[in-house]
């Protein structure tokens, strides 16, 4: 079946697709781009985007620094986070917090160089143990990775 959007549900879904589309190309070289321009990434180009800063009167950590992208034509989000590190044990990536839709975006660059391909071809599965143990999250020690994505 092809959607056309004929109907007010294949509307929407396109409408989604088109808004969360931004956010999946925004993460090859919009967003490093447009960090970089502000002076808010370290690193460069493959730097690191980290908006956390410590709040004066509690211990938690806030956005507040975080990078709106009104400029970038999406009014109600904002980057809370965001790699650019790129090599065969690093994939770009970052999370975005759509306010509109009230949901949190993972967007993880896809192949785009040589040392990606790299990544792609290792195709051996890795156990999540490490995942359960570093980030204290209850994974079933029987679930498995791609070694490029872990």
């Amino acid at each position: 079946k092809r959607l056309v959007g004929q109907t007010e549900s294949e509307k929407f879904l396109i409408q989604q697709a088109a808004r969360f589309a931004h956010y999946a190309l925004g993460v090859y070289d919009i967003y490093p781009g447009a960090l970089m321009a502000t002076g808010w990434m370290d690193g460069g180009l493959k730097g690191l985007f980290h908006p956390f800063a410590d709040d004066s009167t509690s211990s938690v950590l806030s956005l507040s620094n975080s990078f709106r992208m009104a400029e970038l034509g999406l009014h109600d989000a904002l980057i809370a986070f965001a790699s650019f590190r790129n090599d065969i044990l690093a994939t770009p990536y970052a999370i975005i917090v759509d306010e509109l839709e009230n949901v949190v975006v993972v967007s993880i660059r896809g192949t785009a160089s040589i040392e990606d391909l790299v990544t792609d071809l290792q195709l051996s599965p890795v156990s999540m143990e490490r995942v359960k143990q570093v980030c204290n999250f209850d994974v079933p020690v029987e679930y498995f990775s791609h070694r490029g994505m872990l």
